[in-house]
């Protein structure tokens, strides 16, 4: 009986614990940035972001970090993540609105199995986008890019400097505003 309680005890004392590291975690700033806790957008590192080529949709080479004088936002989804095709709709929707602005949005489909047979139910899902379709079959994107999870949205401004990172759905309203102070 005494030994049940030491184990209850301590099972409990490790939830509590790993809980206050989430949550200092998410104080710092490390698992998710939020926009009301910005007056503006500033680069969240010295250096632009690195330059990865990943093949898109149509089998065509797209090298992330070339492209100057565009904000761009890369959305790290899988083609079986159902959590992550509401923000795909946003960000179509912002493609559509913002797009002849200077806005580019490339998906990039994480998982090594990804393929274009796979991906087309999402993008049905989805529905009529003017996205970028890209893949990370050989997981270049999620190590340069310390992309760690699944419903990852990193926003780069026109000098090519990461402004924005979440690892959460991001809301269609969210984006607008963070695009729309960026363009």
């Amino acid at each position: 009986m005494k030994r049940k309680n030491l184990t209850t005890i301590f099972l409990l004392g490790l939830m509590v614990f790993g809980s206050l590291v989430i949550a200092l975690n998410l104080l710092r700033g490390d698992a998710v940035t939020s926009i009301q806790s910005r007056e503006s957008l500033r680069p969240k590192y010295d250096q632009t972001i690195p330059a990865v080529t990943l093949i898109t949709l149509d089998n065509g080479p797209i090298n992330l970090g070339q492209d100057r004088g565009t904000v761009t936002i890369l959305f790290g989804m899988s083609y079986w993540c159902g959590t992550c095709v509401p923000e795909a709709q946003a960000l179509a929707r912002l493609m559509d609105e913002y797009g002849k602005h200077g806005l580019q949005v490339v998906v990039i489909d994480l998982d090594p199995e990804g393929s274009a047979e796979n991906l087309q139910p999402f993008i049905e899902a989805v529905g009529d986008n003017h996205l970028i379709w890209a893949f990370d079959n050989a997981g270049q994107f999620a190590f340069r890019y310390s992309v760690r999870a699944l419903d990852t949205t990193i926003i780069v401004n026109a000098e090519g400097y990461e402004v924005y990172r979440d690892i959460q759905p991001t809301s269609y309203e969210t984006l607008r505003d963070l695009v729309e102070q960026l363009l």
